[in-house]
């Protein structure tokens, strides 16, 4: 989940910025998980799926059961996208405790060591806040090393070496700082200027 601050190009990304705009986001994050069966989506989480053998010569009871496994496979991604929402919202709205909260909610549906980009971004961002520098960069380090680290947005890439690069900063290491602005040059030319 990505937003940008008023007045930001239409298509651009960028982490939630403003306060006004989070209190949206944790609105739409909270409407939708409103709308999803949370116990229904735990249940199918906590089930393997079943193979046609299973059913015997019953092909409709099949189709049933792996239509309503595809429709808790979607409803587990919205809930997901809601918590990440929710997250950078509390985020955006400098509420620690509540951002905490949040990622607790997160850490319970999804390891977020090994997420998507947004994942270890919010991972790292939460190492931070608990003043806790090493853990974010070795999250930082260990996505961007990774396959999923090589194949994620050029967007992703600006965000994760971007925190990194700051979290660098702000430990004294310009040197290193330096390095990794250099190193977005290098992976996505043309971005490490606005860097």
């Amino acid at each position: 989940p990505r937003w940008q601050a008023a007045g930001a190009e239409a298509n651009a990304t960028g982490p939630v910025v403003g306060a006004e705009n989070a209190t949206k986001v944790a609105a739409a994050a909270d409407a939708l998980t409103a709308t999803l069966d949370v116990d229904a989506i735990r249940a199918s989480r906590s089930t393997r799926d079943r193979d046609e053998a299973s059913f015997g010569d019953d092909a409709d009871a099949f189709e049933a059961d792996k239509k309503a496994r595809a429709d808790a496979k979607d409803a587990h991604a919205m809930l997901l996208s809601a918590l990440r929402w929710t997250a950078e919202a509390r985020l955006a709205a400098d509420d620690a405790k509540a951002f905490e909260a949040a990622m607790r909610d997160l850490d319970e549906w999804v390891d977020t060591s090994k997420g998507t980009a947004a994942d270890v971004r919010l991972r790292a961002t939460r190492f931070k806040l608990r003043g806790q520098p090493g853990l974010a960069l070795g999250s930082l380090s260990t996505f961007l090393a990774s396959k999923a680290g090589k194949k994620c947005a050029n967007d992703d890439l600006k965000d994760l070496r971007g925190l990194k690069k700051d979290l660098f900063a702000e430990l004294g290491w310009d040197f290193l700082a330096s390095a990794e602005a250099k190193k977005l040059l290098d992976d996505v030319p043309g971005e490490g200027t606005s860097f």
